[in-house]
């Protein structure tokens, strides 16, 4: 997109005289200045204005958002600043001044930017512009106490009280205000509180209540600070000379700066007036115990130097800060654990390792606990704090069949009965006849201790005193031995393996199961039984039982509902008389279109229309097709219609919420279940519903379609089959009325009155269809064959999926008859491969020709 900055609603202007009308608030302006029409020059100006107001590169881009400007405006505002060298320097409140910028390394069109980088030196990122200190410069706070008047500066003036007026005025370069009627006032050099003396002073001559009955009073503000420039040099990120208001300090300044560089000190920041040293700068003591004392306000023409730093070292391992610290001379490694915070909860405070390089080499040594505070670090040492040691002074450690297991606390004396006492005891499945200890010995191996756990527990045996990290092991008899389990298939809702219990009987395996299917037979099922090692016949694998069972649940005595055994296998056989309802649907030009029910196998198509009151006026028999199933369609599974039943159901209740009684509610419930149930049977099978018999269901439920296949199937899942349908409609005996099968679709177009060309023609078109024309007219009217063009081979498709080629005889083609809706298809010539290729034919004659100068040297 490009910004049209000539258009009013995206016009985004910073005036100088909106700029001074908001000192107490970050707020623009829009006007009807245009960047375009202003150079370079005056985009800078315009800028550093805006900065030494209190507003930085961001502050802009946010209000032009704020104001409508889109992400490409913006994108093309940012172009327009950085043509102007307008420095992108993030949240920085004061930019460098036009000097600086133009001495910047980069070219004349770079825009400035300063470092964005990550270090481990503690410190370093405070005055970054992605740290999330802020420190810039704030103009709307009161006028700090010690804050010294100087040329430059707004003062607004108001005497209130008895008498009232008001003055705004700006000290001038003689460092002098001059009031109406009272003359030149000297205040610069003096502070806010000292200049209001002096100037209440010279107002008293005329208003009396200044002094005496006070009923008159002065208030003397700063309402604009004056810039002041200061030069900041040494190991900054950029380093130059800088505008700024003179409300900044010493860690504003550095702000905007981009911060220090890695090779800069932290501890020993100066600052210069006059040639002379005022301040020293330990940023240590800000970061550490919040002083900051030493952030002092800053004069005209004062000078920040940050040198190289002197003393650094490493401190890494089990302390809250790791990273390079740098110490003054006279502090030792307790401090160093000061500006870390000290240890952490896993630290070995005891001893420190350094690594110190002496004589070309390094040397390790241990720093014992005592000698922190006398122990001075070098620059360059690198001091580890360790881990303590992953092992246990007096722990025991308790798994298997108790009600609490895990790690406890050796006592002296401590047995095997004492500790079972801490777990709460042995849980009922608890193996009491054998139990083990493992335990570790002095060279780290290990010996297991086994012994009788009930004998213990009764007295009859002696308790076995533990020692430190024994490991004390109870077994379960449940884990020892094999589950027992049943599996039942067939036709019931959640086929699977379930797990067995004493006494569990048929139905109750089925209920587990979900009930029967609707398809289930209640008279046949079979029970495959595991057979006993002693039964004596070695060629039987399994004992069959078949029993009738009813299908309803209400008879407790039901005989035949046999007790299982571990192990069995049950399949409910599926009835044989049960015939799920299948459909076809009719589409198109039927005057009662829809999804109609197949009554019988002997169903033709004439039954279905004869059903569905014939085709209407509209009607083209000649093109109706019949859409059919391949073998490759993928078919509902039980799961897929149990869904599609559950969700139509649910449908019409929830559409309805509001009236539903207590039992619809329930109904509801069970509903949800049930379909949780299916959709993780589907998803542990993988399936999903390729396609859907039930047409009219699909088209109302758009919850089904997430579970259509995301790809197109490889092969074709339908086909269509050409049909006479005015045949079927005039003959009873047609051979085109055939058997319908269920998800069958009959489609009857409406009436076409056109004709399809395509292939290879001089203008492939379509046409009106004309009665009686032949297919040759028609080629005509689509500019005719090309040159490669096959014309023996050109086909016509007919509306009903019909294909008849053009016939040969003699040597002249007989093409077929043209309906209307036909496609006319003329393919493309074969390209015929040569049977000798042009190197196949060179080599021959080449060695034809060899050959024959071989005969003549014999001769």
């Amino acid at each position: 997109m490009i910004l049209n900055f000539k258009k009013p609603i995206v016009i985004l202007t910073i005036t100088l005289f909106s700029l001074l009308g908001v000192q107490a608030q970050k707020g623009f302006d829009l006007t009807s200045v245009n960047y375009t029409d202003l150079t370079n020059q005056q985009l800078q100006e315009l800028f550093q204005e805006a900065t030494s107001k209190g507003y930085d590169y961001n502050d802009i881009l946010k209000a032009a958002k704020t104001q409508g400007l889109s992400s490409g405006e913006i994108f093309e505002l940012e172009k327009r600043f950085s043509s102007a060298n307008i420095p992108r320097a993030s949240k920085n409140s004061n930019t460098p001044d036009k000097e600086s910028r133009l001495r910047s390394t980069k070219s004349d069109n770079a825009t400035l930017e300063y470092p964005n980088m990550e270090s481990d030196i503690f410190g370093f990122d405070v005055f970054k512009g992605n740290s999330l200190l802020s420190f810039q410069s704030n103009l709307n706070i009161p006028t700090p106490v010690g804050y010294i008047l100087g040329p430059g500066d707004k003062l607004f003036i108001d005497i209130y009280g008895q008498s009232e007026a008001y003055y705004q005025i700006e000290i001038n370069p003689e460092g002098t205000i001059i009031l109406e009627n009272f003359g030149p006032i000297h205040i610069s050099g003096l502070t806010v509180k000292n200049a209001t003396k002096r100037i209440e002073n010279k107002l008293s001559r005329v208003y009396s209540g200044i002094k005496g009955n006070k009923n008159t009073f002065v208030n003397v503000s700063v309402g604009k600070s004056r810039t002041i420039k200061v030069n900041i040099v040494g190991e900054v990120a950029v380093p130059g000379s800088y505008t700024l208001s003179a409300f900044n300090t010493v860690y504003n300044a550095l702000y905007v700066a981009g911060g220090i560089t890695e090779n800069a000190t932290l501890r020993d920041i100066k600052v210069y007036r006059n040639n002379k040293l005022i301040s020293k700068v330990d940023i240590y003591k800000y970061l550490t115990a919040g002083d900051s004392s030493a952030d002092i306000a800053l004069e005209n023409n004062d000078l920040i130097l940050v040198k190289p730093y002197t003393n650094r070292v490493t401190l890494k391992g089990a302390v809250k800060i790791n990273g390079r610290f740098e110490l003054l001379k006279n502090e030792n490694l307790q401090d160093l654990l000061n500006y870390a915070s000290g240890f952490n909860e896993l630290a070995y405070i005891k001893t420190i390792k350094v690594k110190r390089v002496s004589d070309g080499e390094h040397i390790v040594a241990d720093i014992n606990e005592d000698q922190f505070e006398i122990f001075t670090p070098v620059s360059g040492d690198v001091f580890q704090v360790d881990k303590v040691l992953d092992r246990y002074k007096n722990r025991v450690i308790v798994k298997g069949a108790v009600y609490r297991p895990g790690v406890y606390a050796i006592t002296k004396g401590l047995g095997v009965r004492g500790l079972l006492d801490k777990t709460e005891g042995l849980k009922q499945d608890a193996l009491t006849t054998l139990a083990s200890i493992v335990r570790t010995n002095e060279d780290l191996s290990t010996s297991l201790i086994s012994f009788n756990l009930r004998d213990i527990l009764s007295g009859k045996d002696q308790d076995i005193l533990l020692q430190k990290e024994d490991v004390l092991t109870i077994s379960s008899k449940n884990e020892i031995k094999q589950d027992d389990y049943v599996n039942v298939g067939g036709a019931v809702n959640k086929p699977g393996f379930y797990p067995y219990s004493k006494g569990m009987k048929l139905k109750d395996l089925i209920l587990k199961a979900k009930g029967f299917t609707k398809n289930a037979s209640g008279t046949r099922v079979e029970v495959a039984r595991k057979l006993k090692d002693n039964s004596g016949n070695g060629s039987k694998l399994s004992q069959v039982i078949e029993v009738d069972l009813s299908l309803s649940f209400d008879d407790f005595d039901d005989k035949n509902n046999i007790t299982l055994s571990p192990f069995d296998y049950i399949t409910v056989r599926v009835n044989p008389n049960f015939n799920e309802q299948k459909f076809i649907y009719l589409d198109g030009q039927i005057k009662y279109p829809g999804l109609y029910a197949i009554q019988s196998k002997n169903d033709r198509i004439s039954d279905l229309l004869k059903r569905a009151g014939g085709v209407n006026e509209f009607a083209y028999p000649t093109g109706a097709t019949l859409i059919r199933k391949t073998e490759y369609y993928k078919k509902e599974s039980e799961v897929d219609k149990q869904l599609i039943t559950l969700l139509e159901l649910k449908n019409n209740l929830t559409s309805e919420i509001d009236s539903l009684s207590e039992s619809d509610l329930d109904l509801l419930s069970r509903i949800d279940k049930d379909l949780d149930n299916l959709y993780s049977l589907t998803k542990k099978e993988k399936k999903s519903f390729n396609k859907i018999n039930n047409f009219d269901l699909v088209r109302k439920n758009d919850s089904l379609k997430s579970y259509l296949p995301p790809n197109e199937e490889k092969f074709n899942t339908t086909e269509s089959i050409a049909i006479d349908l005015t045949d079927i409609l005039q003959n009873k005996s047609s051979i085109s009325d055939l058997l319908v099968q269920s998800g069958d679709t009959l489609f009857v177009p409406k009436k076409l009155e056109t004709v399809r060309l395509r292939g290879k023609l001089l203008n492939p078109t379509t046409v009106r269809h004309q009665k009686n024309k032949s297919l040759r007219s028609y080629i005509n009217n689509a500019g005719g064959f090309e040159d490669n063009a096959d014309k023996s081979r050109t086909y016509v498709v007919y509306p009903n999926g019909q294909i008849r080629a053009t016939k040969k005889f003699l040597f002249f083609n007989l093409y077929p008859k043209v309906n209307a809706g036909s496609e006319i298809i003329v393919p493309q010539k074969l390209k015929k491969k040569s049977s000798i290729g042009v190197a196949s034919l060179t080599t021959v004659v080449t060695g034809l020709a060899t050959l024959v100068l071989a005969i003549t040297s014999i001769n």
